[in-house]
């Protein structure tokens, strides 16, 4: 399945699922309670069944980012999800329930309980056939490379479990794993490519470290299709079929899910809150350049972000209107005067790139987006350039925070990306954002001060 359409997918059920514990709730109540279909002998104490519902929605979503079973729904077969959901649901219920024998003073409907979680699965068991469905259906407008290693393995299954029914864009034939990684290092792969899936036959020779670590540096997403008789285990996400066991570089496990849907959770949150908030400052800095250096005021430049994938990237316009048309080419365009100057450097240029967080084009923290001109140059001229773009692209990251923007060294830039792909936490990108306020702070501070003391110096 399409690992973006997996994602999506997996966000909306990662909303769905808890928000149906509260609809599942409280038709529960209603069908016992107040729809006429049973005896009524006393109202529902209210108190202990908001506090049962609450502790089974604190619950039940804990349990589940635990064991990643949303996440599992596109990796294994409906049933055997269902069974797995089944087995959620009723731990927590077990769970709750046992919590609410201290209730004492309280009598609970067990009819409600019952129907409660019933109510639960069915909403659940609903929602993922949706998704599955909708992902299946999609995933057949994604093209897909496939390189086979070692003699040809059975295709026919390995197109029904990892391409989903996607259009096959090329397949590449190596007589061993050494070849693969090597074609794989120097692969270019192509803007419309979704996945890159290879097949390892179980007698083909060859260090499967050095296949995996190729794959670790392409910028699409990646899953191997290795016989189960060779037996081996890479990183990442498992799932078995008949003859294969894919191992999915593209999911990436429950920990990378948590972590891309908190992450975009908070860049929706900021960019939205940073919009509103700093409005005012962005009309006044709009209203400044327009005076001071006329229209536009605003500069869309293209660039490269998650993938390969080319957006317009939004920022207050620095240079001089006569240096537009070659902007795109140059590595850096003069400022049209100290006023652009000091946006650049303290980067105050940047906040219209909120809009393009908001939009999804980038993220907060992340490496930054380059242009096309230049990722075609700096992919030939330097390994593993193109391993930034399996990460969202973003306003500020790792290599801009340690000096590394602007006319500096490209090479060291791609050192403190790759960095980043292999530290990224939530708790890493916080750190980066507190380091990137203090930075601006720091850089606004001197220019506060020299302005000061030009004015005193005027008023003498």
């Amino acid at each position: 399945m399409g690992y973006a359409h997996k994602q999506i997918a997996s966000w909306l059920l990662k909303l769905a699922l808890p928000l149906g514990l509260g609809i599942a709730f409280a038709a529960a109540l209603f069908i016992r309670f107040y729809s006429g279909l049973l005896r009524i002998e006393d109202r529902p104490a209210w108190p202990a069944y908001v506090a049962y519902f609450a502790l089974s929605a604190a619950l039940w979503p804990a349990l589940e980012t635990r064991f990643g079973i949303i996440y599992k729904c596109f990796d294994v077969s409906f049933a055997h999800w269902l069974w797995l959901l089944a087995q959620l649901d009723a731990v927590t219920m077990a769970l709750v329930s046992s919590a609410a024998f201290f209730w004492r003073a309280y009598s609970f409907s067990r009819y409600t309980v019952a129907v409660f979680w019933g109510l639960h699965f069915i909403f659940s068991a609903s929602a993922a056939a949706c998704a599955r469905r909708w992902v299946r259906r999609n995933a057949a407008r994604r093209s897909v490379w496939i390189f086979v290693v070692g003699n040809a393995p059975d295709l026919v299954e390995l197109r029904r479990e990892c391409l989903a029914g996607a259009a096959e864009a090329g397949c590449r034939r190596f007589p061993n794993i050494s070849e693969a990684a090597r074609a794989l290092r120097a692969f270019d792969v192509p803007p419309d490519c979704c996945e890159v899936v290879v097949a390892v036959s179980a007698n083909a020779a060859g260090d499967l470290d050095s296949l995996a670590e190729a794959l670790e540096f392409l910028p699409a997403p990646s899953s191997v299709a290795i016989e189960k008789p060779l037996g081996a285990l890479l990183s990442g996400g498992v799932h078995f079929t008949r003859s294969f066991m894919v191992v999915s570089n593209a999911a990436g496990g429950s920990r990378a899910f948590d972590y891309v849907f908190s992450k975009r959770a908070i860049d929706l949150i900021v960019s939205a809150a940073g919009l509103i908030l700093l409005a005012p400052v962005l009309a006044a800095l709009a209203v400044v350049i327009w005076i001071r250096s006329g229209r536009p005021i605003f500069l869309a430049q293209q660039r490269v972000g998650r993938g390969g994938r080319k957006f317009l990237l939004y920022k207050f316009r620095t240079l001089p209107a006569s240096c537009l048309a070659e902007s795109d080419r140059e590595w850096i365009s003069p400022a049209t005067d100290a006023w652009g100057r000091f946006l650049r450097f303290t980067g105050l240029d940047e906040l219209p790139q909120l809009f393009n967080v908001l939009r999804g084009d980038m993220s907060l923290v992340g490496p930054r987006p380059e242009r096309p001109h230049f990722v075609e140059q700096f992919r030939r001229d330097l390994p593993f350039y193109s391993t930034r773009h399996r990460l969202q692209v973003g306003i500020t990251g790792w290599a801009q925070i340690n000096g590394w923007r602007g006319d500096t060294s490209i090479r060291q830039r791609v050192e403190h990306d790759l960095y980043y792909l292999r530290h990224w936490s939530l708790a890493f990108d916080f750190r980066i954002l507190w380091m990137t306020l203090a930075d601006f702070f720091r850089r606004l501070w001197p220019r506060a001060v020299e302005a000061r003391g030009t004015q005193d110096a005027r008023s003498i």
